[in-house]
């Protein structure tokens, strides 16, 4: 729908905005399986084009967060993400899990990578568990809520000003 269409537009125009070679990402799609597009972090280059995501009705968010704390704690994953850079985390959310998320959560938040990494959530709904979406970011003022005709210029800004 509206949200997956505003995703794959961000996507696709951030990956042209950040295409340098000091960034690597890692993009992990959900759906009723966690689908990994990389096996570690790579430059932008080596991603190529934005595939665009598909829409679900399930998000194994849970099963997401257990898997990301698995691959940051793995020393390969820390190597192809340049160990000692900083790390950055970006949440695309319609505001809930349809699964039972706490667990994999707590995994995530006990990582140092990840807590002492800067973190955003970008929520595309009014119909959200804000306290998932606070935990993830670290705190509300980084839960960013879009929508409308500008949410894609919006989420970009807000995503390249905390990549400052």
């Amino acid at each position: 729908g509206t949200t997956i269409g505003t995703i794959n537009t961000v996507m696709e125009e951030l990956l042209s905005e950040l295409d340098r070679n000091d960034i690597r990402i890692a993009v992990a799609e959900l759906d009723e399986q966690v689908e990994w597009k990389t096996d570690a972090p790579i430059t932008i280059s080596q991603f190529g084009a934005w595939e665009r995501t598909r829409s679900g009705s399930f998000s194994s968010l849970g099963r997401a967060f257990s898997q990301l704390a698995s691959r940051l704690n793995s020393a390969a994953w820390q190597e192809q993400g340049a160990k000692g850079s900083r790390d950055y985390f970006v949440l695309f959310s319609d505001g809930l899990a349809s699964d039972m998320y706490q667990k994999g959560l707590k995994e995530l938040t006990a990582v140092p990578a990840f807590r002492s990494g800067r973190r955003i959530v970008i929520s595309f709904s009014n119909l959200e568990n804000l306290e998932l979406l606070r935990t993830f970011a670290g705190s509300e003022k980084h839960v960013i809520h879009a929508s409308g005709s500008g949410a894609v210029d919006f989420v970009e800004q807000a995503i390249l000003k905390m990549l400052e």
